[in-house]
């Protein structure tokens, strides 16, 4: 999935999944004025259920996010809940700099309503 924006969304947000689903994504980034990323160190990640002001990533990740030059792969997913919606932001080391890398919207449905 790529990202080419400033304001740091995937291009394909939001995404919307099974609550039974357990996600691993992999986001290229790319400078909007052609410059190249170079990624470097240690990924975080942090996940938000509804807007609420608390991170689930500890409940929510199987493994650890990892970066291999412009791409950051995501940390299996587990646990969410259907009918709610979630911000996953990956946080890193750009040419440098830590910042927010990314962000993702991932709509959940409930398992009944998939059938």
């Amino acid at each position: 999935m790529p990202i080419s924006s400033t304001d740091l969304w995937v291009d394909e947000s939001p995404i919307t999944i099974g609550e039974d689903d357990e996600p691993k994504w992999s986001v290229e980034l790319t400078s909007s004025d052609g410059s190249s990323i170079v990624l470097s160190g240690t990924l975080t990640e942090e996940i938000y259920k509804n807007g609420s002001g608390d991170d689930l990533s500890s409940t929510m990740t199987d493994d650890t996010a990892s970066v291999s030059g412009n791409t950051l792969t995501s940390s299996t997913f587990s646990n969410f809940v259907g009918g709610n919606d979630y911000v996953i932001i990956w946080v890193g080391t750009e040419n440098g700099l830590t910042k927010t890398l990314a962000k993702l919207q991932v709509i959940v449905q409930r398992a009944r309503d998939l059938q």
